[in-house]
């Protein structure tokens, strides 16, 4: 991933981007270029799971429970892609759930991420352990992350988004989605900055594409 650079080339909305990592293969990333190798028809049916990134606590009982469920769930949409917005993998993240749901669905992997040095050496190091294999479509590097999500999902053309629990950029992706996309949410919490528990804006909102996904605790 961190081979000479052989020039910028133009990506989506202007922002350059590296050829050097476009198409290479470090173990078990595959990087690609999202301005010029994505295909959505080698994709199948393209899920894209989303939620809180940090301070889950899947020992915690109605955690795990709610984890379970969106397993389920997940499975149940049968997809053949499931995607992801560069997030690390994580034992307090959503990311935690991702080898389980691979396991369940043998769905290929896909990540998203900003082509920046920094953000590339972060998913090889917090992914190495996972021992999974990832195709990771680089994009623009000055892309904040609802940006990012907002890319990934035009370029996916996908319909169905899965949402265990999700902060802020979550609900601003939702925001600026196409109606035609349903939001399937699930509503895990995870352990606030203060100690206290911290629940996700979406719960509270209604829409016709956000559908709220009964669990046992409801």
């Amino acid at each position: 991933a961190e081979g000479a650079m052989e020039g910028p080339m133009e990506g989506p909305m202007g922002a350059s981007m590296t050829r050097a990592n476009s198409g290479s293969t470090l173990g078990f990333v595959d990087y690609q270029s999202i301005g010029t190798d994505f295909d959505p028809g080698k994709y199948g049916t393209v899920v894209h799971f989303k939620g809180f990134g940090r301070r889950m606590n899947f020992a915690d009982e109605a955690t795990a429970a709610l984890a379970a469920e969106v397993v389920q769930l997940v499975a149940k949409l049968e997809p053949n892609t499931l995607v992801w917005d560069g997030d690390s993998y994580s034992e307090d993240s959503f990311t935690y759930l991702i080898p389980q749901l691979h396991r369940k669905t043998n769905a290929q992997l896909v990540m998203f991420l900003r082509d920046r040095l920094k953000d590339r050496q972060r998913v090889e190091r917090s992914w190495a352990d996972a021992k999974l294999s990832l195709t990771c479509f680089l994009c623009p590097p000055d892309l904040g992350f609802d940006c990012l999500g907002e890319m990934a999902l035009k370029a996916t053309q996908s319909k169905g988004v899965v949402c265990f629990g999700g902060g802020a950029v979550v609900v601003a992706e939702f925001d600026v989605a196409p109606q035609d996309i349903t939001f399937y949410f699930v509503p895990a919490c995870r352990l606030s900055e203060d100690g206290g528990v911290e629940v996700s804006p979406l719960q509270a909102r209604c829409a016709p594409n956000l559908q709220h996904v009964p669990t046992r605790e409801s």
